[in-house]
């Protein structure tokens, strides 16, 4: 009994003895909150007929392990987009969908970015796009002589304006949406009896004055 008290008693000292010199383990400290923004998807909506919508999908990701605010959206380039999303969270980890409409309202080629302004602390917030506007319906077209007043479309953007000496020695003056964009003297008298040009419009009232002797012609101008 006494040899059995030794060994036991034994065990206990060296067991006292081994943690005599350990300390706790201490806590880790947490992890800094990142934001990690990725953007994605295929913005090049190619071909859209004036007047008319294209829709493409972005992707907004938040790679970082802390919630992403979005504030708004931007584009560059006086670009014809809108977006069915504009601010909101983005957990950690986690992605949106947002809808983007490409409506052209003038013919032409248009190009930028879409910048998603957030709270993020690392990854790029653009993504590039592209698209053109076009008209693939009949010309515009508008014939008379003399003074008048008519609307231009406002999806034209280009137009080829005409003016003939007809009878006597005349004024060519013709505005559009108010702004002057011819003021000619045409007649034999004068030299000149004939005026073309191409001038870049906004569609509007088109008023022609002081034009009693001019027939003209106005032809809408495509890329």
């Amino acid at each position: 009994m006494r040899g059995r008290r030794w060994l036991v008693c034994g065990l206990m000292l060296v067991s006292l003895a081994c943690g005599k010199g350990s300390s706790p383990t201490a806590p880790s400290e947490p992890a800094a909150p990142t934001r990690v923004i990725q953007v994605s998807g295929d913005l090049a909506f190619g071909d859209v007929e004036v007047g008319a919508s294209a829709e493409r999908t972005m992707r907004i990701a938040n790679n970082g392990n802390s919630a992403m605010t979005v504030t708004s959206l931007s584009m560059t380039g006086g670009s014809p987009l809108t977006a069915n999303w504009l601010t909101g969270v983005i957990p950690a980890g986690g992605t949106r969908e947002v809808v983007v409409w490409f409506s052209p309202t003038t013919t032409g080629a248009v190009s930028g970015s879409v910048r998603i302004n957030a709270d993020h602390t690392a990854g790029s917030n653009q993504i590039a796009f592209s698209g053109r506007g076009v008209r693939t319906g009949p010309v515009w077209q508008r014939d008379g002589a003399g003074n008048t007043v008519f609307d231009m479309p406002a999806a034209i953007s280009r137009v080829r304006i005409v003016g003939t000496y007809r009878s006597n020695s005349s004024n060519f003056i013709v505005r559009v949406g108010g702004r002057l964009v011819v003021n000619e003297l045409l007649g034999r008298s004068w030299g000149q009896e004939r005026y073309e040009g191409v001038h870049q419009v906004s569609g509007g009232v088109v008023a022609i004055t002081n034009s009693s002797g001019v027939e003209w012609s106005f032809t809408e101008v495509r890329d």
